[in-house]
């Protein structure tokens, strides 16, 4: 049986017949390799199989063969990127036609994990990067997936990310970003695809208690009024309030 899900004209590959192993390498960049099931879609066997390797705007493509004769070599070097973390990968199946060339199949947003790891395990709903912001503290970024970038610049960075201050004063404002994007009928989420990034922020929020169901039709006013009450519902939930005050101890001059 082919396995086939329709999805804006080509097939969908499922996660678990494309796997990407990651190794990093003290002292130099990281690498991987590609485990690839592609047997069972019918895809033409001169279709060319296409790897890309990407994190904000860092970008790298690998070729690795054909259908009929994949590429089977060592590891590839991620070069472009200055560490391994965050970096996710799409696999493409692109025709041979080159008047033409359409992708047939695609994967995409995949994490590499390391080898042995369970590839069911869970995936942070938010990763955290480090870059160079210049003045600003912490930026959003949505797509292609929501990543938060902090200033490499303030010490340990990482640190600051989980701090219950920071949490309480941004992830509101990062919640309704996403939601309002995930909300949106033409670049929201993908409802057919269970491992969409947007589609999980919904799930997530629609877990948290006081938050309806988003409704499948809804005009862009019902859209704003979801969004608003499951950002309030998910600060009454987290105690926000309560957290930032617990940590806000002003000094009283006399």
């Amino acid at each position: 049986m082919i396995k086939r899900i329709n999805y804006t004209g080509r097939s969908k590959i499922l996660r678990e017949d494309a796997r990407v192993f990651m190794t990093p390498r003290e002292g130099a960049r990281a690498v991987f390799r590609v485990e690839l099931k592609l047997g069972d879609y019918g895809l033409p066997p001169d279709a060319a199989i296409r790897v890309e390797a990407y994190r904000l705007t860092t970008w790298m493509g690998f070729d690795f063969g054909t259908i009929a004769m994949p590429d089977a070599l060592g590891d590839r070097e991620l070069a472009e990127f200055g560490d391994g973390e965050d970096i996710l990968f799409r696999v493409k199946v692109i025709s041979a036609d080159p008047a033409k060339r359409v992708v047939l199949a695609e994967a995409d947003g995949i994490r590499g994990s390391a080898p042995g790891d369970d590839p069911d395990g869970r995936e942070p709903i938010l990763p955290v990067v480090g870059e160079d912001l210049g003045h600003l503290v912490w930026e959003l970024v949505v797509e292609p997936r929501p990543i938060l970038k902090m200033n490499k610049s303030v010490p340990d960075w990482r640190g600051a990310a989980k701090h219950p201050a920071f949490i309480a004063l941004v992830f509101p404002q990062v919640l309704r970003q996403v939601l309002v994007a995930a909300t949106n009928p033409d670049d929201g989420s993908d409802p057919e695809d269970n491992r969409d990034a947007l589609s999980r922020w919904i799930r997530f929020i629609e877990r948290v208690p006081g938050v309806p169901p988003l409704p499948e039709r809804r005009t862009p006013d019902e859209a704003t009024e979801w969004v608003e009450t499951a950002v309030g519902a998910f600060c009454r939930h987290q105690k926000l309030l309560d957290r930032f005050v617990g940590f806000w101890h002003p000094e009283v001059n006399t």
